[in-house]
């Protein structure tokens, strides 16, 4: 997250109101003067919802025993403090990018920048122009991908045993090049008392890993679920291999993708069940009740932007097959915590939190949020009001019993807009509550205890009490007084777990990843083994394809000068951008963090100098500031603010441009993304975040504005061919249920006219997602690469057809896509799983196939191709041949999901196999007999295999209606 220290935060007074009137127009019940019960209470009427069946999935297949290279833990690794302070609101103010006099003065800058609240960017580009976009788009075009995957590549579709060379795993595979040093964001931790050294990890957009030696090496097990973004970790309480993950991130960050609702797995990882709540879209808490495993609740936070009636309390008696909604209390009312008394599991606490955002709004507080219980396993619910806050003021709050005491319970609450509100003990169970001494815990949340905020108690001692957010803080006397615990922690925390037997073992985790501690948070230790940075940009240097720099979320910009996984540093703080290395020299580099802060360095990184001269500080720039090099002209680089900004010097800039936006003055209405011809200096295209498409051929003497015909999206990438500068692509965000829009067009005319070749009005084939990253291979225009939210495409045929490039690599957000030309070397920076690279083969040596590498030979000569039409209509015709000795195989149809469609025993005639090949193989039809004619319009595979199962190839086939 963003660094806040030096924004005003600490105690703010409470602003309770007359108005008691929830948002859904209903008002609060009163029974007496301040609508409490005489024992502090308030009754709450369980919403009346029928049982819910989850949809029929078939198991996950998860990716099995999976393994991480196990490295040996590093020591304590310190995080810098900003002495810098940009500005005082934790707002961007208008006029975005202030640097102050100590910044330009070339200070080392390290750790978070101070004064910017985590940023909507990332959902504002999904949503734009709209206000938000269903959760059920990206997860359809997760499902989408995974298919394409597994129907290419089969078992080695995802990744599965970490960081090796491409020539180890195949020539088609993704290598992890890291850094699993770094770290990112972690959201949710799990650990079994009886199995202490079995952690589990939940990434908040990139899955679940489990380490079986606590921690010194990993591996991902959630790969072949449908979504990667995790809310919630819960452990059986009696069986160690019983794990669920509540999918969909619950802290409210503009980068927190929903989920689609509850998995299992009763085997510690390695195959995975969907068990329902498709419609929760974030999940804050799961608790299972100790004495009956096949008991839970789960907290359900909907939606992050839009009113609806999925929020509330989920409860499940038989192990998630059926799920009742048993707390309800408005459709701007969250769940987000809960928690259980273990001596009476029929107890439960819930933390209600009322908040709702928007494009220009963060509402994280209301009249509802308060903390719930039941004491009938949540047949009914009673709000505790006696000595608790209440207000229109009121925001998130996180709950702990004591286990050692359960009759002693801890409530820790944010206001809104997000600073701390108070920590609260009952030691009656809730039915009141007193105001600890916590006048220590006023930084505890910086700004922003929307974005973390929870209460631990140790499981031996009721007075050692843990508050953490922003910072961790203990004390050991049930809040008389309190001490900082994060020395050598990265800020930003979201999960703590004290282990039952052993209370100094602890384990946090938050922006940083995972951090370990032995003496009850006194010093901690970094696990530098995961490979979980989000990375928002990055780049390779020309002359070296091992020097990698990207800049990632709150990690800053980071580097590896070996192309190693485990050696990168941070070069610089606060959230890392676009950074840049000169082509002529590789001791001059560029970095910038949020609004387009820009500095440089001549020595390789050993200082850092301003390099925003001649840009005034009140210019308005994007969250994600694009600065490009001019391809054949390495002197010189451009910079968008909402005008255009051109160098050939290291610092100053001069602007060549007019208002290129709409002219709204916010940090949405910025240039986003620019791209210079290497075949004509002259002829540069920009595109913006409110959906305008530019392009000069005179160097910015001129522009001419030639975005008619394409959607108003916001466009996240132009790219332009590197031998014809007419010819040009332009690549948008967005999620639209329901719509066929285009997000990938192509113009040969410099923008006069736009052809959509992303295949979207077939119903594929690149799935309904954003694209992010173009990367053209400049051996061969026709060659296209692309990086969605759902990983990395490649076509063969100037986007005519799509298939998913290389195995190995997880289906999550490709932020960024670089070409290394000498090496042909194709780099992909994640948003979650940090950085991978494959070796871009030859043109000459692509086969046919869909526009993927190798689809027709997975496995030892097996050849599937269409010979019909494709697009079809109510029949496939294909030409088959197995590998050698194989006298019949299995053809079958699937849809997106794997679900068999249609099947066929195919006995091959005679010289059909590789070893006798015949002049064109064994020709079979699937047609209306087989179900063709009932299929509806989109994607679906082929499948060629083995009797006994092996896969011999696939192929992606469309259908149109008639």
């Amino acid at each position: 997250m963003h660094d806040n220290s030096d924004a005003p935060r600490g105690r703010r007074s409470e602003s309770a109101g007359p108005d008691r009137t929830r948002p859904d127009g209903t008002r609060l019940t009163e029974t007496g003067p301040d609508g409490t019960r005489g024992d502090g209470t308030r009754p709450v009427g369980t919403r009346s919802a029928p049982a819910r069946s989850h949809a029929d999935r078939s198991a996950v297949a998860g990716p099995g025993r999976r393994r991480l290279a196990a490295l040996a833990l590093s020591g304590v690794v310190g995080f810098g403090v900003i002495a810098a302070v940009l500005v005082n609101s934790g707002q961007h103010p208008e006029g975005a990018g202030l640097v102050d006099e100590e910044e330009e003065s070339g200070q080392f800058l390290t750790g978070k920048k101070a004064g910017y609240l985590p940023n909507d960017w990332f959902h504002d580009q999904r949503a734009f122009p709209e206000r938000d976009y269903a959760a059920a788009a990206p997860i359809a075009a997760m499902e989408q991908a995974r298919a394409d995957r597994i129907g290419v590549f089969g078992d080695r579709a995802f990744p599965a045993d970490g960081p090796s060379s491409a020539g180890e795993r195949g020539a088609d595979t993704w290598s992890s090049v890291g850094p699993i040093n770094i770290g990112g964001r972690l959201t949710a931790v799990g650990v079994h008392p009886s199995s202490p050294n079995r952690f589990y990890a939940g990434i908040a957009a990139g899955g679940v890993f489990r380490s079986d030696d606590a921690g010194a090496s990993w591996e991902p097990i959630f790969d072949d679920t449908a979504v990667l973004s995790v809310g919630a970790i819960a452990l059986g309480p009696t069986d160690p291999d019983e794990v669920w993950v509540g999918t969909g991130e619950a802290n409210a960050s503009g980068d927190s993708f929903a989920g689609d609702g509850v998995y299992r797995s009763t085997d510690g990882g390695d195959t995975w069940e969907h068990r329902g709540l498709e419609e929760s879209e974030h999940i804050g808490r799961i608790v299972v009740d100790p004495t009956d495993p096949s008991r839970l609740y789960v907290a359900v936070l909907g939606s992050l932007w839009l009113p609806g009636p999925d929020r509330g309390v989920y409860r499940s008696t038989n192990a998630g097959l059926d799920w009742e909604q048993v707390l309800f209390v408005s459709d701007s009312t969250s769940v987000v915590d809960l928690a259980i008394d273990p001596s009476d599991p029929s107890r439960i606490y819930a933390a209600a939190w009322e908040r709702l955002r928007g494009p220009s709004r963060r509402k994280v507080g209301g009249l509802t949020s308060g903390v719930y219980r039941t004491t009938d396993g949540g047949d009914s619910w009673t709000e505790l009001t006696s000595g608790l806050p209440s207000g229109s003021n009121v925001g998130r709050i996180g709950l702990s019993v004591a286990a050692s005491s359960p009759n002693i319970v801890y409530a820790i609450y944010a206001d809104d807009p997000g600073y701390f509100m108070g920590l609260y003990r009952s030691t009656n169970s809730g039915t009141s509550w007193t105001q600890v001494n916590d006048a220590g815990l006023g930084d505890v949340f910086a700004s922003y205890g929307w974005y973390f905020g929870n209460v631990q108690v140790s499981p031996t001692d009721p007075n050692d009490v843990y508050a953490y957010g922003y910072d961790l803080y203990r004390t050991t006397n049930a809040g008389g007084s309190w001490s900082q615990r994060w020395a050598g922690a990265h800020v930003d925390h979201h999960d703590f777990w004290i282990d039952p037997n052993n209370a100094s073992r602890q384990i946090l985790v938050g922006d940083g990843g995972v951090y370990l501690s032995s003496n009850d948070g006194g010093t901690w230790s970094h696990v530098e083994t995961l490979p979980i940075t989000q990375f928002y940009a990055g780049t390779v240097d020309p002359q070296n394809v091992n020097r990698i720099y990207a800049g990632a979320q709150d990690n800053g910009t980071n580097r590896t000068t070996t192309g190693s996984d485990d050696d990168w540093i941070e070069l610089f703080g606060g959230d890392g951008f676009y950074p840049l290395v000169d082509p002529t020299n590789s001791s001059h580099i560029w970095v910038e963090y949020q609004y387009g802060n820009l500095y440089y360095s001549s020595n390789d990184g050993g200082s850092w100098n301003g390099a925003t001269g001649g840009i005034p500080g009140s210019e308005r720039r994007n969250w994600s500031t694009p600065h490009v090099h001019a391809p054949s002209a390495p002197y010189t680089r451009y910079f968008g603010t909402y005008r255009l900004w051109r160098s050939s010097t290291n610092t100053s800039w001069t602007s060549i441009s007019p208002d290129l936006t709409d002219g709204t003055d916010d940090a949405n209405h910025t240039i986003t993304t620019i791209a210079v011809a290497r075949s004509n200096s002259s002829r540069i295209y920009v595109g913006t975040s409110d959906g305008r498409v530019w392009t000069t051929g005179n160097g910015g003497a001129n522009w001419t504005r030639i975005d008619t015909g394409l959607p108003v999206r916001w466009v996240t990438r132009v790219a332009v061919d590197p031998d014809d500068d007419q010819t040009a692509y332009v690549a948008l965000s967005g999620y639209r249920w329901g719509e066929t829009t285009p997000h990938l067009f192509r113009t040969t005319d410099a923008g006069a006219s736009w052809t959509a070749i992303d295949g979207a009005g077939l119903g594929g084939p690149l799935p309904d997602a954003p694209v992010n990253a173009i990367a053209i291979d400049p051996e061969d225009g026709r060659r296209l690469f692309v990086g969605l939210d759902v990983g990395v495409y490649v076509s063969n045929d100037t986007g005519s057809t799509w298939a998913p490039f290389g195995a190995g690599l997880p289906v999550c957000v490709i932020h960024d896509l670089n070409f290394h030309e000498s090496t042909r070397t194709l780099t992909a920076f994640t948003h979650a799983r940090s950085t991978y690279q494959i070796a871009v083969p030859a043109v000459s040596d692509v086969v046919d196939g869909g526009g993927s590498v190798g689809v027709e030979s997975l496995a030892g000569g097996g050849r599937l191709a269409v010979v019909g039409a494709n697009p079809f209509v109510d029949r496939i015709e294909v030409s088959l041949r197995a590998p050698a000795g194989e006298p019949e195989g299995i053809l079958t149809l699937v849809d997106v999901s794997g679900r068999l469609l249609a099947e066929r025993r195919v006995s091959l005639r005679a010289g059909d196999t590789p070893a006798s090949p015949g002049a064109d193989g064994t020709r079979v039809s699937l047609e209306d007999a087989d179900g063709i004619g009932r299929l509806a319009r989109g994607t679906y595979y082929l499948r060629w295999a083995s009797v006994d199962g092996a896969l011999w190839a696939s192929e992606r086939v469309v259908r149109v209606a008639r």
